[in-house]
């Protein structure tokens, strides 16, 4: 994190550094996964943005968006969601469905449903 976010980079015995600020007193997997993705220049880059539009603007801007948040580099998700069990919770709703289907297939569930209706489902 920059000077910005008052974050210092300190070092890990495990790593050798953490270049975050964790909520507790080491990083979580979230973290250590999610957290920095996005590239700014005011936390580690500072010749600025090397990729700019035709008008000469940067890829991101403040006022790009009407989001807003004291401190972006700061945000938490209060779910602490990352990639792998958003993935793996939507493969298992998936999975659930599909079962769901099958055993109503075999319990004859949709029998006395109208044809067209179980075409559809």
């Amino acid at each position: 994190m920059g000077a910005e976010s008052g974050a210092r980079v300190r070092t890990s015995k495990k790593t050798g550094f953490v270049y975050i600020k964790p909520a507790k007193r080491k990083p979580s997997q979230y973290e250590e996964i999610t957290l920095h993705t996005q590239w700014d220049p005011r936390n580690f880059a500072v010749a600025g943005w090397f990729n700019l539009d035709k008008n000469g603007q940067p890829p991101w801007r403040e006022d790009a968006t009407l989001l807003k948040a004291s401190d972006w580099w700061e945000y938490r998700d209060p779910n602490a969601e990352w990639f792998r069990p958003f993935v793996k919770r939507q493969a298992d709703i998936g999975r659930s469905i599909e079962q769901t289907i099958a055993g109503a297939k075999r319990a004859k569930t949709c029998a006395a449903f109208d044809a067209s209706w179980t075409e559809f489902l």
